[in-house]
């Protein structure tokens, strides 16, 4: 149904691979390819004369060389850590400074994946105003127990419909590339970013989106338990104290 490569061919490396590569992936209609967005900070002016730093500018844009665009759908693989260095969200989308809009490299896979289907691409999660959402992820880190090693693909040694109507993503499981992360899922292993991305589209094709609380009410929340737990364990022994202290934990 679709295909993703998790792959960022940012430039030319051998004229002959290069267009083999083209060739092959120009002959289907489902191939995804990668492509990625550099941030930086950049001070912005409005029109009244106020400014601010944004952190959230687009400094450059990293994507397959041109031929290779040209035959394939690019979908970016950006995503934003959380403050204590936790994935908990992907970015639906880009907007770059020349005026596109770029989809995530899973939404893509998610809408190819429909098309082959018949099915409306509707997956509408709550998104803030950068277009983050929440992932609601299905599997640990080595749950998509579903993997095969390219070379056996390329082989002929893993048989073709294992694949039918299904979403492949093709990308590394080796930790030297430093493409893997901390996920909400299991904050004691890192899950490869090829995974993420399986998560990621998993999540839009079951339409499983939950609704982060705001700040503000989490805070409240916190301060009501901190109160209780000191009014209960005001002048109780250390047992009970801390019996106390274990539950609100």
């Amino acid at each position: 149904a679709a295909i993703g490569i998790d792959v960022l061919y940012a430039g030319y490396t051998d004229e002959e691979a290069d267009a083999a590569l083209v060739e092959s992936l120009g002959r289907y209609d489902n191939v995804v390819t990668a492509s990625a967005a550099n941030f930086a900070s950049e001070l912005v002016t409005e029109a009244d004369g106020t400014f601010y730093m944004d952190d959230y500018y687009v400094d450059s844009y990293d994507e397959p060389f041109p031929e290779l665009q040209e035959v394939t759908t690019q979908g970016h693989i950006n995503a934003m850590f959380d403050v204590d260095g936790i994935m908990r969200h992907s970015i639906q989308s880009i907007d770059l400074p020349d005026g596109r809009q770029v989809n995530s490299f899973a939404y893509e896979l998610y809408k190819k994946y429909c098309a082959h289907h018949g099915l409306e691409a509707d997956a509408n999660p709550p998104m803030d105003d950068r277009y983050r959402w929440y992932v609601s992820y299905s599997g640990k880190p080595g749950a998509y127990y579903d993997d095969f090693s390219f070379v056996d693909v390329m082989e002929g040694n893993i048989p073709a419909d294992i694949f039918a109507d299904s979403i492949v993503l093709i990308g590394p499981y080796a930790t030297g590339l430093m493409d893997h992360v901390v996920t909400s899922i299991d904050h004691s292993e890192v899950m490869y970013g090829v995974e993420y991305q399986a998560n990621v589209a998993d999540a839009l094709l079951r339409g499983d989106f939950h609704q982060e609380v705001n700040d503000m009410p989490q805070l409240v929340a916190l301060f009501i338990v901190a109160f209780l737990l000191t009014l209960l364990s005001y002048k109780q022994k250390i047992k009970i104290s801390t019996l106390l202290w274990a539950v609100a934990v």
